[in-house]
């Protein structure tokens, strides 16, 4: 998070004043927005993370022909 400003100015906003942004935690020094982990476009986590959600048979698709029949 340290590497993303937007991050760090949100993080910081809610260090000072928990309740000053709607719909905003922090929980042990991760940001969440509405219970989703925000994560900086340049983490390492995000192909994984695509990878898994997206590729793996029990969470992502079945390829493009058995969703289009």
């Amino acid at each position: 998070m340290q590497n993303d400003p937007g991050l760090v100015k949100l993080s910081s906003q809610l260090q000072s004043d928990s309740d000053s942004l709607q719909h905003y935690t922090l929980r042990d020094g991760l940001l969440f927005n509405k219970d989703r982990l925000m994560l900086p476009k340049t983490s390492s986590l995000i192909p994984t993370l695509m990878a898994e959600f997206h590729d793996t048979v029990t969470s992502g698709h079945s390829g493009f022909m058995k969703t289009y029949k």
